[in-house]
């Protein structure tokens, strides 16, 4: 039986290898990276924990650390899960799209499956915020995203038992976050988050009899949303954490509080969790700047563990006071309160992919963006080698550095380009030596008036660094909180391009020499690409243009519209005009459809002779020489958002990688640039496409995605039409 569960043994070896191949979607030949970790849950016994990820279900050996089964692949995104309390081990998964499913984990198959009730106009951030089993097993309640609505599901047959909502008088702003939820450990109680004012800003919790349906109790005291909640063994004390970082327990016969804790309240958010004996503990995770994670004795006021924290924490379980679970960058850690001394750490191998780069010769793969940097063995699909993506200098840097852009030298040399908040890095991946960093202190200077602006504007300065230390002082990008939006090296390494939140751009020489700010973009800057010969730019903005710049003068050499084009100047080939025209009206009836043009990334081919530009409902295709529009293709409607784009090294195809758009996995596809013909299709992510590479000799198509994955496509089939 396919989803069977293994028997793997401690001493097994090339596991890795194994796993990068289990359900493969059609078409790839290894999949790099367990997907982006959402939940977290660890088995009664301890023998298992699992992970819930964009890609499927991970159930995993405690005593080994091996992942031993892949499920609920078909959709992916699975966004809650947790272990039955019964002897039978059965695993409940929830995911984006409202679907619960309960697997059988020694059978391993999925025994009974529920979806939510379908509300018109429902998305995807009405999907289940968390699954949870009654004590007994026998039940399962769960959360909606965005709504008020709990569910409570027969766990073998997946019959609807209640349906349960806070109370009708208030409907707060649902931010899409958390709605937590547990049952007392008799299973009679029910309790969930809940709105408590309709600006969202606060919680208040409810608390139902799972028997008779009847609300029993609303405890209020939060001020902030609650995100975590845990029952006491005997099932009369209810803790509650929420975002502000309180603490607080409640006796919930009587609804009055018995205990607040605000210790740590706005620099950590507090996780509670009852041990078997009573005794109530909690997990802090550190805020943003926050540099530690802890577990906490509540009654002895006693820190027992404190975890360092080189990377924010993504997903944590808490289970019985016992043991402790929690994902960052590209990695999970786990901790058991017996075993203090101890923390295994398990990796994900990739965390949010923005850049796949392959070396020159072709035998490595290197993957960025949060999280390390991996080089990967083309050959064997395994890591060569796991690399810092992140600056090291004196001054403090956000640990969530995300990398824009990778250059491999001929040499082997891996150059990375950066940025964490308001800062700029350039850095070597292996030396982890800073070559050149932008600090940007938040000064008020005078800035020099654009097209479209007027008076002055908050500015910094930027200081470059060369590998001798030397420092040059330069007029840099504003202190936006998140201001650069796209970066790139030269095809040689030696320049780079960075645009901001503004609608500044710039291009830094290596060497510290400064060069003058392009000046022209009135919007946000939403992609940058080199020329094959280093010599011109072109940048994409929100300002609804594409602009050519020559890079030595800083000139800007045209400046393209991104309207829509009228149907007479859509290419030939593309097909009936009056199917165009039937498709740009759907798009208009669209509810998403946006208010004005978008672009997500551009491309430049081998030989800079075509400009590729990936916008809302079309990719688009310029003459390099003369700039005029030459083809424009159209993608299914399903796909709409092509904003990852790479030519083949022959420059005989484009590929293009969408963002999801509803549909159960996310399209990549194959161009031909001649015809703008759909050669092939591939299905494989669950969610956005963030990057594309080619390997140099074309045989491999590498996509990186949002849902934490790099796959590897094989070309080879595709080779001979380029030739023929």
């Amino acid at each position: 039986m396919e989803n069977q569960i293994p028997q793997i043994q401690p001493q097994s070896v090339n596991i890795s290898k194994e796993i990068e191949t289990w359900k493969l979607p059609k078409g790839s030949i290894a999949r790099l990276g367990r997907g982006s970790v959402n939940d977290l849950a660890i088995s009664q016994d301890r023998k298992y924990f699992a992970v819930g990820t964009d890609i499927g279900a991970w159930i995993y050996e405690r005593s080994t650390l091996a992942p031993i089964a892949l499920w609920d692949t078909e959709r992916g995104m699975v966004t809650t899960l947790d272990f039955s309390f019964n002897k039978n081990q059965w695993l409940v998964t929830g995911n984006a799209d409202g679907i619960v499913k309960v697997w059988d984990l020694r059978r391993g198959i999925c025994i009974s499956k529920m979806k939510r009730s379908e509300r018109k106009g429902s998305k995807w951030r009405e999907g289940i915020s968390q699954v949870v089993f009654s004590g007994n097993s026998q039940y399962i309640a769960s959360s909606v995203r965005s709504t008020d609505v709990v569910y409570i599901w027969h766990a073998e047959t997946g019959e609807q038992i209640s349906r349960f909502s806070a109370t009708p008088d208030i409907r707060g702003k649902w931010r899409g976050l958390r709605r937590p939820l547990c049952f007392s450990d008799d299973g009679c109680l029910l309790a969930c988050g809940s709105p408590a004012n309709t600006e969202g800003t606060a919680d208040f919790i409810s608390v139902w009899d799972v028997k008779t349906g009847e609300y029993i109790a609303s405890l209020r005291g939060n001020t902030a949303q609650v995100l975590f909640l845990a029952f006491s063994p005997c099932g009369q004390y209810l803790a509650a954490g929420d975002m502000f970082g309180t603490l607080q327990e409640w006796y919930v016969t009587t609804g009055k509080q018995t205990r607040v804790f605000s210790k740590y309240a706005e620099k950590y958010w507090m996780i509670p969790s009852y041990s078997p004996s009573g005794a109530l503990y909690a997990a802090g995770v550190g805020k943003v700047d926050t540099a530690a994670t802890f577990v906490w004795d509540v009654e002895s006021h006693e820190k027992l563990k404190t975890f360092k924290r080189p990377a924010a924490i993504g997903s944590i379980r808490f289970s019985k006071g016992t043991s402790l679970a929690f994902a960052r960058a590209a990695e999970i850690n786990l901790w058991d309160v017996d075993i203090p001394h101890t923390v295994a750490v398990v990796s994900t191998e990739v965390s949010f992919p923005s850049c796949v780069t392959f070396s020159p010769d072709g035998q490595t793969l290197l993957t960025a963006g949060t999280g390390p940097a991996t080089c990967w063995d083309v050959f064997s699909k395994e890591q060569s080698r796991r690399l810092i993506s992140r600056a090291v200098t004196k001054t403090p840097v956000s640990t969530e550095t995300k990398v824009h852009s990778v250059y491999i030298s001929p040499s082997g040399n891996i150059d990375a380009l950066g940025s964490a908040r308001n800062m700029l890095y350039v850095w070597n991946l292996e030396t982890h030596q800073t070559i050149n960093r932008s600090d940007l202190l938040q000064k008020s200077v005078p800035f020099a008036e654009r097209p479209g602006e007027q008076g002055a504007d908050l500015d910094s300065r930027l200081y470059v660094w060369d590998r001798q230390g030397n420092h040059y002082t330069l007029t840099g990008h504003t202190a936006h909180e998140e201001y650069v939006q796209a970066a790139v090296f030269s095809p040689t390494g030696e320049k780079w391009a960075s645009g901001d939140y503004d609608g500044r751009l710039y291009v830094w020489d290596r060497h510290g020499n400064p060069r003058k700010a392009l000046i022209g973009h009135t919007a946000t800057i939403k992609g940058v690409a080199f020329a094959p010969d280093g010599k011109h730019l072109a940048s994409a903005s929100d300002d609804e243009t594409v602009r050519i710049w020559n890079v030595t003068s800083g000139a800007e050499l045209i400046s393209l519209s991104l309207t829509q084009l009228n149907p007479e100047r859509y290419n030939g080939d593309l097909g009936p005009k009056q199917e165009l025209i039937r498709q740009q009206r759907e798009r208009s009836k669209q509810e998403d459809r946006p208010a004005r043009p978008e672009i997500g990334a551009l491309a430049f081919s081998p030989c800079g002779n075509i400009i590729a530009g990936g916008l809302y409902g079309e990719i688009r295709l310029w003459d390099g020489m003369t700039y005029e529009v030459i083809r424009t293709i159209l993608p299914p409607l399903t796909c709409r958002r092509q904003f990852a784009l790479v030519f083949s090294p022959s420059g005989y195809y484009l590929a293009s990688g969408a963002w999801w758009d509803g549909t159960e996995k996310v399209s990549i596809r194959l161009w031909e640039v001649a015809t703008g013909e759909n050669i092939a299709t591939f299905w494989g992510h669950t969610t956005d496409i963030q990057c594309l590479a080619f390997s140099p000799d074309g045989t491999l198509l590498a996509s990186g995605s949002f849902d934490g994955t790099v796959l590897l496509w094989d070309m080879t089939p595709y080779l001979q039409n380029e030739t023929s």
